[in-house]
């Protein structure tokens, strides 16, 4: 039973941070995602393919990208947001996503589980930060809209 109550304790406290974070970030706020510096993650994966599998640019909330399906970017790639950690270092908020990239390419739709982390939060307005998956890595800047 004591387990329980900490456990509990613990997922009360996780969601509290989330609630204190959705108020500096509301989550129905829109945001422009670029991204950038897209590169192979591995050998026998060529640039042309990390283009045509990694967003280019998307404007939606979080709310948007949390959901069912994701969010479309211009070039037709989804993104959807799985599972967001909070975290905290010296006094700066920051967030580990983990979600997916998916897509129809040369007729075959495909999914990518994606690792994203935000790097360096200058604004309130502005966030930057890195994501990888297994085939292809690079950086992204999002912007208020």
């Amino acid at each position: 039973m004591r387990k329980l109550v900490i456990f509990t304790m613990g997922l009360l406290a996780t969601s509290f941070a989330f609630a204190d974070a959705s108020n500096a970030t509301p989550q129905d706020s829109s945001w422009k995602v670029s991204f950038k510096n897209t590169a192979p993650s591995r050998a026998g994966i060529k640039p042309k393919y990390c283009k045509a599998h990694v967003p280019d640019k998307i404007t939606a909330s979080l709310n948007e990208l949390k959901s069912t399906g994701g969010v479309q970017a211009k070039n037709g790639v989804y993104l959807k947001f799985d599972q967001i950690s909070k975290l905290e270092h010296n006094g700066k908020e920051y967030a580990d996503i983990i979600g997916e990239m998916s897509g129809t390419y040369q007729g075959k739709y495909w999914i990518e589980k994606t690792f994203i982390h935000e790097q360096e939060r200058t604004t309130q307005n502005k966030i930057k930060g890195a994501w990888s998956n297994l085939n292809c890595k690079g950086d992204f800047v999002a912007t208020r809209a």
